[in-house]
């Protein structure tokens, strides 16, 4: 167990072949059982290793912080749920509507382009509104956006139709963005920064590989093709796991503190001292 327990590095990367090994070498029934088994031994092989040496890369007292638990929570499913979302749609205006990749970016320009208008924006306000209301609503804006492209998705849906959950789902991620990161670092003092950043990004990552599994594997189990007509029928479902994930994250961005920024005490202004009553002797 050594050779595991030595660094937090090795785990990783042992995690990554083993997962790799598990792909390529057993059946289709169990390949995906033993990789989560194998991730699952070495991340608890992880944890026990973080929890007792003197130098952790990730210390797990930051995770009592209530603002930075929920903020990665939040930074996984969001990652989970968007970026899974955006793989299968991207690949339906190719393949079902015969778009070119240049053409297929350039239609989501409306949502891509929103969070760079949005994101400073939100970035200016989130002292006076806090952490908590973007995020949520960020969030909302998300899963309803994902649920209207569900609805509305087929073969000859007009491209119009998608651009106003292209919009929202543009202005739901600039909601998100710039307070995710206020809320990781929120109550952490100057040393941890790099470290609480570091988690946080690796946890969106990994949400992020998650997401396109998971929906891909959705996609596969209803049956999808990568055709025009065996495509809509199992991208929905997909898209709707999507939805649903990122209601969970709006739901457990309740959690987060509010994290409005006190406003300053503003000092008494000074009283003058009264002068003493001056005594005439005699």
């Amino acid at each position: 167990m050594s050779w595991v327990s030595s660094s937090p590095e090795s785990a990783s990367s042992v995690s990554s072949t083993a997962s790799f090994a598990a792909t390529t070498r057993a059946g289709p029934a169990s390949r995906s059982s033993e990789a989560l088994a194998g991730g699952a031994i070495l991340l608890a092989a992880f944890i026990a290793w973080e929890a007792r040496t003197s130098d952790p890369l990730l210390p797990l007292r930051l995770f009592r912080d209530r603002s930075f638990t929920v903020a990665n929570l939040v930074g996984l499913t969001f990652s989970f749920g968007i970026f899974g979302s955006i793989f299968i749609l991207i690949q339906f205006l190719q393949i079902v509507q015969g778009h070119t990749p240049l053409e297929a970016g350039l239609m989501t320009m409306p949502w891509t382009l929103a969070p760079m208008v949005i994101a400073p924006l939100t970035g200016l306000l989130s002292p006076r509104t806090g952490t908590r209301l973007p995020i949520v609503l960020g969030l909302s804006f998300l899963a309803i956006a994902m649920g209207w492209l569900a609805v509305r998705m087929s073969a000859t849906v007009a491209y119009i139709d998608l651009v106003p959950a292209f919009l929202l789902a543009g202005i739901g991620m600039g909601l998100v963005f710039a307070p995710s990161s206020t809320a990781v670092l929120a109550n952490m003092v100057p040393n941890d920064h790099a470290k609480a950043t570091g988690t946080n990004s690796t946890l969106r990552e990994i949400g992020v590989a998650l997401g396109v599994a998971v929906l891909t594997a959705v996609f596969t189990g209803a049956g999808g093709e990568l055709t025009p007509t065996g495509y809509v029928d199992a991208a929905v479902p997909a898209i709707v796991v999507g939805a649903s994930v990122l209601a969970l994250a709006a739901v457990i961005g309740l959690a987060l503190p509010h994290g409005r920024r006190a406003p300053a005490a503003t000092p008494a202004p000074a009283t003058p001292a009264t002068p003493a009553p001056a005594t005439l002797s005699v």
